[in-house]
């Protein structure tokens, strides 16, 4: 169809006749058509496959989204402007760390004061209970507060 098309305008651009640009349109339609049918249709099976493959679905969802934001140039804390993009992205870095906490780990195993009453790590977590977790881990997620991917984790158990 898009052969068909691609001649009929050929045809019509050597000639500037009405009854091809009428043959041309004709075409034109009909290949628009075909487009939008198909596009709904890959759209549908999308949706079909969403449960199954939901990384599939977000990966269209994000190609379809027009919010390209370029940086080209911020100020610094003295009020001067960044010259490349080395030294923008240099200026972002800092302000970012000047925002965000640094949080240090906590130590799980001395958060709660020991008493006799309480159960151990080695009650509460047998190694059994520890290696259907790790199994059964979702590897497509990101890493957890511990910054440890979950495919690694899976991987290692």
């Amino acid at each position: 169809m898009l052969k068909k098309r691609n001649r009929a305008w050929l045809a019509y651009a050597k000639n500037k006749c009405n009854r091809l640009y009428a043959v041309y349109k004709s075409a034109r339609n009909a290949v628009v058509i075909n487009i939008r049918k198909d596009k709904a249709q890959y759209q549908k099976s999308l949706v079909r496959k969403m449960k199954r493959s939901p990384k599939m679905f977000y990966s269209y969802i994000r190609s379809k989204q027009r919010n390209a934001v370029y940086v080209t140039t911020v100020r610094n804390t003295e009020g001067r402007l960044s010259s490349n993009d080395t030294e923008t992205s240099q200026i972002l870095c800092d302000q970012f760390q000047q925002v965000y906490a640094n949080q240090d780990y906590v130590d799980l195993f001395n958060l709660v004061p020991n008493s006799a009453d309480d159960l151990s790590a080695e009650d509460l977590f047998t190694e059994d209970i520890v290696y259907k977790k790790l199994c059964m881990l979702n590897v497509s997620k990101s890493p957890g507060p511990d910054n440890i991917h979950p495919h690694l984790l899976k991987k290692l158990c």
